[in-house]
Formats: C-alpha cells, sequence, structure tokens
C-alpha cells in the first residue's frame, strides 16, 4: 500500500502483509491499497482519503452567568477532541461541578442556586485525536482560574 500527504510528492511504500501506521501529522492523505492473488493472477486496488486533525483547547479566565445570553457558560473551545472531563472547585477545594461533553459548560450554578462570584478552579483531563511522537492520543491535563462574574440581572 501507498500513503500520500495530498498536495506533496513525498509517498511511503509498505509491502508488509499486516499493516499499521500512526498517522503524526495534520493533513489530508490518500491510502491506496493494491491486493493481489498471485495463484489465480487477480488483483485489485482501492484508494481512500484521510483527514488528521490536530487538536487543541483553549480555555477562557471569565464568564458572567448574567442571563444576557453572553458567555452565560463557562465553556471551552476545542478542535478534535475525542475523550473529555472537567471539573470545577470553589476556593476551599469543595467540587462543585464537572462535565464530559466539551459540547456543554457549567452555568455558573451550584446544585440549584446561583454561585457566588469570584474565582473557581478547573482541571481537564482531555484526549485528542492526534498521537504524540510515541503513537498515543495527544493528552492534555489542563489546571487553571475562571472568574464568575455577576452584573445586574
Amino acid at each position: 500500500w501507498v500513503i500520500r500527504k495530498v498536495n506533496t510528492k513525498d509517498s511511503l511504500v509498505r509491502n508488509d502483509k499486516d499493516q499499521r501506521y500512526s498517522f503524526t501529522e495534520q493533513g489530508r492523505y490518500v491510502v491506496r491499497v493494491k491486493v493481489s492473488d498471485n495463484e489465480n493472477f487477480c488483483s485489485d486496488t482501492a484508494s481512500v482519503y484521510i483527514t488528521v486533525s490536530e487538536s487543541a483547547i483553549q480555555v477562557p479566565n471569565v464568564f458572567t452567568p448574567n442571563g444576557d445570553g453572553i458567555n452565560d457558560e463557562f465553556r471551552i473551545a476545542y478542535k478534535s477532541i475525542t475523550r473529555f472531563h472537567c471539573w470545577v472547585y470553589s476556593r476551599w477545594g469543595r467540587e462543585v461541578f464537572d462535565w464530559t461533553d466539551p459540547q456543554k459548560g457549567w452555568d455558573g450554578t451550584i446544585g440549584s442556586s446561583k454561585a457566588s462570584p469570584g474565582p473557581y478552579f478547573y482541571v481537564i483531563e482531555a484526549y485528542g485525536s492526534d498521537v504524540d511522537a510515541n503513537g498515543n492520543p495527544k493528552k492534555y491535563l489542563l489546571k487553571g482560574s475562571i472568574n464568575l462574574l455577576r452584573g445586574k440581572e
């Protein structure tokens, strides 16, 4: 089989029976496989395009859950994340919220009550769809603070 990054001339050609390959660079690739049966003189070729995306996480440092529809949740910006977990803690170390869907976020409540304005702390553990130099999914372990601000509601 042949792997070639689209819009480049460099190709990787392999002739082994069993194949395993980890893409370490983002981009669009074409993988062409040719299978032959030397006894019956048959062969077939197939191609597939693969897009390898680079993962990323960006975390804001403030949110304003005041009901105006703007910045009302503590949410991350992300790209190509396959697994995600975020925990939010009060300044005294009490866990106040956690979630596992990066499309969601914290709305600034603890239970059914509004959380007090001020700093909170987060821990994010996530994995990207891209891989590190060892072929393992890229891991993110982020820790920081988020400021909850409340204006007039």
